[in-house]
């Protein structure tokens, strides 16, 4: 049940977020949020590894997502800001 309401969620976003919805734009900034800070963390836990050139699953599409992650959270960042001032 928990796995069908995050992925609900999830796919609701760009519905809500059309409509306006604030709970969509909730959503969205914490999808990016997490994705972009989470996403971080493949370049720290290699160290923690006891192999001297081990990969750790993500390394390689950290470097497009987090960029995508941060360029969601600055679009809706510029989005609030432009709706508080109208």
């Amino acid at each position: 049940m928990l796995i069908l309401i995050s992925v609900g969620a999830w796919l609701l976003i760009p519905i809500l977020v059309k409509r306006g919805n604030l709970f969509g734009y909730y959503l969205a900034w914490t999808f990016f949020a997490a994705m972009g800070i989470k996403e971080l963390a493949h370049f720290i836990f290699p160290f923690f590894t006891d192999e001297s050139y081990g990969y750790f699953p993500g390394m390689a599409s950290v470097v497009v997502l987090a960029p995508i992650a941060w360029w969601g959270m600055f679009r809706l960042s510029r989005k609030s800001s432009y709706k508080e001032n109208t």
